[in-house]
């Protein structure tokens, strides 16, 4: 097939009508048969004029000249109705011409777009601050489709109701955060089914479920979801408020493909920011728990990082005795490294049996049980810690005290008492502690400060907690100053290892 022929048949790709066809071949034939006929008609008519005679040759030769003149006119009419033709299908193959021309045209004007795209889509894929990103994202949106204003609505946790995250064309405070259910308004139908919307002109409030008309009407719009492998992460809007031009479905497809690439950066940079959360966490809480335990926890960090409530655990101080004395005796190095190795196994103690760090306070520590995971048997597990603590400390005091022997009169005492207190974060944005409020914990740190070296001392509400598996001896009551009520103080046998 020749190159004008495959041309011609581009209608059968584009679907576009056929271009008019050049007279087919047998017509051409015909016509040149018929005219060489008539010739050849007038070469005979002539010689046999002649042999008649005179007055008949004259006729003949009449004759002849008239079928030649009537066959050269045949063959000029053929010829010009053929040229007509084919004139008519050049005509038509110059207008198919420059219509590919421009599609060519248009279709270097879209691979410009694309590369411009490309180019957006990599800045927004290099940014992984999602507050920053998304600013980015409907920037680029409103300069991508020289629109008048843009905005980005991510759908919430539950999943039912949109925020708007970012804006361009328009002061961010006003809209920001503002929400929209999932399923009313424009924003809400794409968010719910995930199909996109073109519009042009006044928007018909019936058409969309609890519509609400903007402060400035609407030219044309286009509403877009962000989705990443069928999931809808949220909406990209796009709008005109200025008369004389409207978004058209090839732009429509450009904020598609915009849009895709935009959800992917926004899955990526959330999924990056829960993993910073989750490590900025389990930082906080290897401080406070045990491994397991802060990785339990870090599976649900928003939870967490919001906790506060009332919960009945058991609280537990323990205090050097005679360190502060014995401080100016030590040195600042020595201090530093007795207080933690001392404070190392403490915490070592308190994780073996599932207990929470509160904190250091001077040469004291403060931890408890049952929070913010439940445990069983708070009270043993408290009491099984303190025995531990007071025995690991003897053990280290061994060690120390023959390189120095002031450590020799330093001796560990421990308070518990169990109760329904608060507990939860409790602090400023920048510094907060993870801690225990309430009443108990003030007897708890009483008793510790009542407790000789050596002595476990607990209250009656961890005794019953006890029962009969830890034999404890009554100390008599005791009355705090700050408390209604005397205080039952038990001390642990220390054979109850």
């Amino acid at each position: 097939m020749s190159p004008a022929e495959e041309l011609l048949k581009t209608s059968e790709i584009t679907g576009e009508e056929p271009y008019p066809q050049a007279p087919a071949r047998w017509k051409l034939w015909s016509l040149a048969w018929i005219t060489v006929g008539w010739i050849l008609l007038g070469l005979l008519i002539t010689p046999v004029g002649r042999s008649l005679g005179f007055e008949l040759f004259s006729i003949s030769q009449d004759m002849g000249t008239s079928v030649y003149a009537g066959g050269i006119a045949l063959l000029l009419v053929g010829l010009g109705l053929y040229l007509r033709k084919a004139h008519q299908a050049l005509g038509v193959l110059e207008q198919r011409v420059e219509r590919q021309r421009r599609r060519l045209r248009g279709m270097a004007t879209d691979l410009e777009t694309v590369r411009s795209l490309l180019k957006v889509t990599a800045s927004i894929n290099s940014r992984m601050e999602l507050s920053s990103l998304l600013k980015i994202i409907a920037r680029e949106a409103v300069r991508t489709l020289d629109a008048d204003r843009s905005s980005v609505m991510l759908l919430d946790k539950s999943r039912t109701v949109l925020r708007t995250a970012a804006a361009c064309g328009v002061d961010l405070e006003k809209v920001k955060g503002a929400e929209v259910r999932l399923g009313d308004g424009i924003a809400g139908w794409v968010a719910q089914y995930g199909k996109p919307r073109l519009l042009h002109g006044p928007v018909e409030a019936r058409e969309f479920k609890a519509f609400k008309p903007k402060d400035k009407p609407i030219v044309s719009a286009v509403s877009v979801p962000l989705q990443v492998g069928g999931r809808v992460l949220g909406v990209l809007n796009a709008t005109l408020t200025q008369e004389g031009r409207q978004f058209q479905d090839d732009e429509l497809r450009l904020l598609m493909l915009y849009a895709n690439h935009a959800a992917v950066a926004i899955r990526n940079a959330s999924l990056l920011k829960a993993s910073r959360e989750r490590a900025r966490l389990q930082a906080i809480l290897d401080g406070y728990v045990s491994p397991q335990v802060a990785r339990a926890l870090t599976r649900d960090p928003k939870g967490w990082m919001n906790l506060g409530e009332m919960r009945d655990i058991t609280i537990l101080f323990a205090d050097i005795r005679g360190f502060t004395a014995a401080v100016d005796k030590m040195g600042p190095e020595t201090v530093r490294s007795f207080l933690n190795e001392c404070f190392t196994r403490m915490t070592e103690i308190i994780f073996e049996n599932h207990g929470t760090l509160d904190k250091f306070i001077g040469d004291s520590v403060m931890a408890f049980f049952g929070a913010p995971l439940a445990v069983q048997d708070p009270g043993i597990l408290s009491v099984r810690a303190a025995l531990a603590m007071i025995s690991g400390f003897q053990n280290m005091q061994q060690k120390w005290q023959a390189r120095h022997p002031v450590v020799q009169y330093l001796s560990l005492g421990v308070g518990i008492s169990s109760g329904h207190v608060f507990v939860g974060n409790v602090g400023s944005r920048k510094r907060f502690d993870y801690t225990v409020i309430g009443q108990e914990v003030n007897v708890a740190s009483r008793l510790c400060s009542m407790a000789r070296g050596g002595q476990i001392l607990v209250s009656e509400n961890t005794r019953r907690l006890l029962g009969s598996k830890v034999p404890v001896i009554h100390m008599g009551d005791v009355h705090f100053k700050g408390l209604d009520r005397p205080v039952h103080v038990f001390e642990v046998a220390l054979d109850a290892r």
